[in-house]
Parts: structure tokens; C-alpha cells; sequence
């Protein structure tokens, strides 16, 4: 699918932190945003999407999901502005930049390599139009937990950019299955996987969680709310005897939602992690060998 133009769209919102709604764009819809003051010194909350020829515009509906992720903010559409493809890349490129993530992990756009000696695993990335640039805090969280909890079979629901299999693949995993339901994600991923050097180590498939078949020893998903409860019982299928499943995606006062769907499941809330308003949860399943 051949993209021709990029929409920049104008939101502000009232009721809610603009940086936390921001967020909420860049995780859920996978999309640039930017922050910053109108002529009045409001903040306004600039998104880039992309604008197929072949169908309707990404930034229709865009105000009415934001408005179902908050409720009770008011949510006003400024503008929307046809920009050609270029001009996005520029401005995406000033948006992203190398970031430490954890205590062994270096995240670096292909554009702009550091010097080596930095002593870290170096992940190198293109996010294109697929979230996962490693900048917003629930994708850094989950970073920082595979960190901690790498296993030999690793399972990525929602791969975006494929940035957390290849986090996973760098710190050691020797099998990792990447899935998305969004074709596009899925074939940034590959890119990704490719400039890392680790396509033996990570499969990539277009297909809903609810297709995957097999065990795995980690499970990580950076998604909503909804799509964590929805998918608690996959989870509990997915996960082989003493796994460890990752959740993030999920503003603080969301996450006791989650550890409650997922403790009805089975499963053993073992830590939380937070930053900037966000939160990611990390389970064990109870199952253990009955041997």
C-alpha cells in the first residue's frame, strides 16, 4: 500500500495532562506526536497520520477513540492539514533520538549512531509509521522487564516496530514469535529484525493472539486496556509452566483493573513498574510441572 500524503492533525485537549494524552495517541494509535503551545500558550498535541489513497483517513474517528481511552476529557479537533511525506520524516526525525532503556540497552534510529564504547546491546531502529520507537514510557517499561526475565521461547503480541523481540533475541531469547494484526507493523518489523542481524532468532506473523499456538516461557504486550482483558484467558493459554507474562500499555489508575482480570485467570501478580503516568505488570503463572 503506497502512501502519498501524511495528515498533521491539531487536538487539544482539556481535563487530562496533554503529555499523558499524547502518550495515549503514540501507544494506541502508533503514531508521531508532538507537544507544544498555541499562539495562546495552550497546549496543543500535533499527531502525523498517514493518509492512504486507497481509503478513508486515519484522522476520522481519531478525536471519538481518543475520547473512549478518556471518557471524561473534552477533546477538540483544531485542524487537520494535508503534508507531504518528506516533511513528516523531517519532523519525525526530530522526534526520535538514541535513549538508554534499563541497564544494558541502547535504543539508536538508524539515522543518528553513536560512537561505539557505550558498553550496551545496541537496537537499532526504523519505526516508520509502527509504534514502538522506545521514547514512550510503557514501551521503555516492558524493555526493562525483559531485561530482567528473558526465557528461550519468547512471544511479542503486538509487535509494532518489533523493538521488544528484538530486545528479547539481543538478550539472549533463541526462539521469539512477533505478532500483529496490523500488516504494516508487521513488515516495519521485519525491516527491523533484519538491521539487527537476528532473523534466526524471530518469526513474524499477521494474526490475532487468539491464532498462536504453542507455550511460551515470556510473554510481553504493550497494549490497552481492553485488549489486555479481553485477551487474559490467551494469555493463560499461551503461557508455559512457570512463564512470566509482561503487560504495558496502561495508565496507573488502570492497572489494578488488569491484575485483577489476570489474577481470576491464574495468575500471580509479581511486580509493578511505573513512569510518567504509566504502568506495566509482570505475572507468573501458578502452573508448575506436575513432576
Amino acid at each position: 500500500m503506497s502512501l502519498k500524503t501524511w495528515l498533521k492533525v491539531a487536538i487539544r485537549v482539556e481535563g487530562v495532562d496533554p503529555d499523558e494524552a499524547g502518550g495515549a495517541i503514540a501507544l494506541h494509535f502508533g503514531r508521531s506526536v508532538q507537544l507544544e503551545d498555541d499562539a495562546t500558550g495552550s497546549p496543543l498535541i500535533r499527531a502525523w497520520l498517514p493518509q492512504y489513497p486507497e481509503g478513508p483517513s486515519q484522522a476520522q474517528g481519531l478525536a471519538a477513540e481518543l475520547g473512549q481511552i478518556f471518557p471524561e476529557v473534552t477533546i477538540t479537533l483544531l485542524y487537520v492539514e494535508e503534508v507531504p511525506d518528506e516533511d513528516w520524516m523531517a519532523q519525525w526525525r526530530k522526534t526520535v533520538k538514541p535513549i538508554t532503556m534499563g541497564k544494558r540497552i541502547l535504543v539508536i534510529p538508524t539515522f543518528d549512531r553513536p560512537a561505539s564504547g557505550h558498553g550496551r546491546i545496541e537496537v537499532v531502529l526504523d519505526p516508520g509509521m509502527a509504534f514502538g520507537s522506545g521514547h514512550h514510557p510503557s514501551t521503555e517499561l516492558c524493555g526493562m522487564a525483559l531485561e530482567g526475565h528473558i526465557g528461550e521461547r519468547v512471544l511479542d503480541i503486538g509487535c509494532g516496530s518489533g523493538i521488544l523481540s528484538i530486545i528479547a533475541a539481543l538478550l539472549g531469547a533463541k526462539r521469539v514469535l512477533a505478532v500483529d494484526t496490523d500488516p504494516e507493523a508487521v513488515q516495519v518489523a521485519r525491516t527491523n529484525v533484519e538491521l539487527n542481524n537476528v532473523t534466526a532468532q524471530i518469526d513474524l506473523l499477521t494474526c490475532r493472539p487468539e491464532e498462536v499456538i504453542g507455550e511460551f516461557d515470556v510473554i510481553t504486550a504493550n497494549l490497552f486496556l481492553d485488549a489486555h482483558l479481553a485477551l487474559a484467558g490467551e494469555y493463560w493459554r499461551l503461557t508455559g509452566p512457570g512463564g512470566i507474562v509482561i503487560l504495558s500499555g496502561l495508565r496507573n489508575d488502570q492497572a489494578q483493573t488488569v491484575a485483577n482480570r489476570m489474577t481470576e485467570e491464574g495468575f500471580l501478580l509479581q511486580k509493578r513498574m511505573e513512569k510518567d503516568g504509566w504502568t506495566a505488570l509482570l505475572f507468573s503463572g501458578l502452573r508448575v510441572d506436575a513432576q
